[in-house]
């Protein structure tokens, strides 16, 4: 049985940032995500992913380092964890 259509071809090397990137520059204006009366674009989503990995960047943060993040579930959170995919670290989910 088949519920949805979900089978995708991605290149060999995808990653999720570089997808999401792709995605922004197709659709820039459509939304991204929805958190109650939020509403981020495609193309505001990306700014601030750009943004927080510049600073991160700017505080030494690189491949094969690890950022802990400690934020609730809201817009903040999805733009900081593409922020630091897009710095070439990875996150580490902390529990409060």
């Amino acid at each position: 049985m088949h519920f949805n259509a979900t089978e995708l071809e991605l290149p060999e090397n995808a990653t999720v940032h570089g997808l999401f990137e792709q995605q922004a520059a197709r659709t820039p204006g459509h939304p991204a995500l929805v958190s109650g009366l939020a509403v981020w674009t495609y193309g505001e989503l990306d700014g601030q992913a750009n943004r927080i990995a510049g600073w991160l960047r700017a505080q030494g943060v690189s491949s094969e380092d690890r950022v802990g993040v400690l934020l609730s579930r809201s817009p903040w959170l999805i733009a900081g964890l593409l922020g630091i995919m897009k710095a070439g670290a990875a996150y580490v989910p902390l529990d409060p």
